[in-house]
């Protein structure tokens, strides 16, 4: 079962790969005049957000001159968002990857950025959004979240964006973790741990129809536990705009899947600052979107990606130089 996992992620990392060697700028481009762009993303260069910043960093690699500021972007993994700050303050990363939640909080000096507020950062656009699937065995006999109090919980490690989700999501049902027996645990600890029935109940943020939790509803008797509409009401009222979202998993995503569950999602965000210029930003954003269907080959989750998803509803400004792009588009007034 693990080498079938392994396998179909393998096939769409190599299929990524192959894409974005098709997108990467013909020899002879002038890199002495282009502005040197680091970009730091996440830990693995088989993940999602790696694969996505680098199709961006292709595209305006080959197409930003065209658009009046030629680029030299190199994008790199990383610990995550929080390292991804501290690189940017040091002056090491002009990108970053960034979350909904945590760049509200970075900009307002709040939660780990207490008294640190970053009011230069802005956002260059939303990407995607990502999940918190709470998925319990069925034989633990749990069916709703409030179920899950005394029960066997792994949960991603404190301080993580699915850590504090998690706790988000608990209090709605005047729950902490200290109410469940609460591990940390990584992505792929977590589903391990459920299949094997060391955990009764994992809080795991990912993409909807991702592979790994594919594998496990194929392997395993397991349920989805959904947010009811007045819970996310209650939530949706206690934070900003664009904070959090509310995400629909369609009926039959997976395997014996047979209602629809409403999920809490991050939004995944391409974030620098002001330090960056107007039209370099300009020029990133609309070689990606001038050429979107090119990107959309690379990977699944760059097709999630809309014009409005991007610009609209967003936490904190966007960039000068993103806004500039989206008013052209027609997107923004």
């Amino acid at each position: 079962m693990r080498s079938r996992l392994f396998a179909s992620r393998l096939f769409v990392v190599v299929a990524a790969a192959a894409m974005l060697a098709a997108l990467v700028a013909p020899p002879g481009t002038d890199a002495q005049s282009a502005k040197l762009i680091r970009w730091p993303t996440s830990s693995s260069t088989a993940g999602s957000g790696y694969i996505y910043a680098s199709t961006v960093a292709s595209l305006a690699n080959k197409h930003a001159r065209e658009f009046g500021a030629p680029v030299d972007i190199s994008v790199t993994t990383s610990a995550g968002v929080f390292e991804n700050e501290r690189l940017m303050k040091q002056g090491q990363a002009q990108i970053i990857l960034h979350s909904s939640d945590e760049i509200w909080n970075s900009y307002k000096g709040l939660g780990k950025f207490d008294g640190k507020a970053n009011q230069n950062l802005r956002i260059m656009f939303r990407a995607y959004p990502s999940y918190l699937n709470v998925i319990a065995s069925q034989s633990s006999g749990v069916k709703r979240i409030e179920d899950l109090k005394g029960k066997r919980l792994a949960a991603g490690p404190p301080g993580s964006v699915a850590y504090t989700m998690g706790e988000a999501v608990l209090k709605m049902y005047g729950l902490t973790y200290k109410d469940m027996n609460t591990r940390a645990l990584g992505l792929g600890e977590q589903v391990s741990a459920l299949k094997d029935g060391v955990v009764d109940a994992i809080m795991i943020i990912q993409g909807i129809g991702v592979p790994p939790l594919k594998d496990l509803a194929n392997a395993s008797k397991v349920r989805w536990l959904s947010v009811e509409d007045a819970t996310w009401k209650e939530l949706a009222a206690s934070i900003p705009p664009g904070y959090y979202s509310l995400g629909v998993l369609k009926k039959g995503t997976y395997n014996a899947q047979d209602a629809d569950v409403n999920m809490v999602g991050i939004s995944v965000i391409w974030a620098t600052t002001t330090e960056l210029d107007d039209a370099v930003v300009y020029a990133i954003v609309k070689s990606f979107f001038t050429h979107k269907a090119d990107a959309d080959k690379v990977h699944p989750i760059i097709r999630e990606t809309t014009s409005q998803f991007a610009a609209l509803d967003l936490p904190i400004p966007l960039h000068a130089g993103a806004a500039r792009y989206f008013k052209e588009a027609g997107i923004l007034k």
